[in-house]
């Protein structure tokens, strides 16, 4: 029998959780629809590879492509030509970029977040900002 696995990807910039009253009510409510419409990318990439919610403890693995900031674009961009991994190491933090996917995919890639015992994430620069989430049973 083979493993339960999937690899989710949600194209654009990765999207930090942001606390309740941290940046104003218009930050918490945007990003409920922002959480919503990373779920539902979620959801539909669940239904193509015909899986349904995990169910029991999973491993979780976090890659954060991260946009590359026009004043260093031209010095990132030939190290990745080259072939080099350029960490990102400036805000937002790898907790609350985490935080964030977690949560939205709760109910919809496995029934609730405190199921994760395995748990990795990165962040690093790429020319096509995007987060990539692999989920496996354990």
């Amino acid at each position: 029998m083979s493993e339960k696995k999937i690899k989710i990807t949600i194209p654009g910039d990765p999207i930090p959780w942001a606390r309740p009253g941290q940046s104003g009510k218009t930050r918490f409510n945007d990003q409920k629809a922002e959480m919503y419409a990373a779920g539902m990318v979620a959801k539909v990439q669940m239904r193509a590879a015909g899986l349904t919610p995990f169910v029991g403890p999973i491993r979780a693995q976090f890659q954060f492509l991260m946009p590359i900031p026009k004043y260093r674009k031209n010095e990132i961009v030939g190290r990745l030509i080259a072939g080099d991994i350029v960490w990102h190491f400036v805000k937002p933090d790898t907790s609350n970029l985490i935080k964030f996917y977690e949560d939205a995919f709760n109910g919809i890639v496995f029934g609730d977040d405190c199921q994760i015992a395995d748990l990795s994430g990165w962040k690093q620069y790429d020319v096509i900002p995007e987060t990539i989430v692999t989920v496996g049973e354990l």
